[in-house]
């Protein structure tokens, strides 16, 4: 499976980057793995934003892994919780986490 996320932010976001803390759990809530996440949102070098969207506001996908594999047949939850170094972060306006089926096996 292709494991992404959806970042939705805007020009007011202080940072070029983004750390994400992901938990996935089954169903009767037993721990599988846990990954802290960084990604880019602005080009370092020059403080472009990444994705597209209509004035300040972005939307852009990003890959966590291309190709993960499930231990077991089952439902699963996705633990998701920023790791920056404040509480509430201005110019991120939504967060997505979505699972597809992968094209490479």
């Amino acid at each position: 499976y292709k494991l992404l996320y959806s970042i939705r932010y805007d020009n007011d976001y202080p940072y070029y980057n983004l750390y994400i803390n992901r938990v996935l759990e089954d169903s009767s809530n037993k721990f599988i793995n846990k990954k802290v996440q960084g990604m880019d949102l602005f080009k370092p070098s020059t403080g472009v934003p990444f994705g597209g969207g209509i004035g300040s506001a972005k939307d852009f996908l990003i890959v966590s892994e291309d190709n993960y594999k499930f231990p077991y047949i089952g439902t699963y939850k996705v633990k998701l919780k920023q790791y920056m170094r404040q509480e509430s972060i201005p110019g991120i306006s939504a967060v997505g986490f979505r699972v597809e089926k992968s094209t490479t096996n």
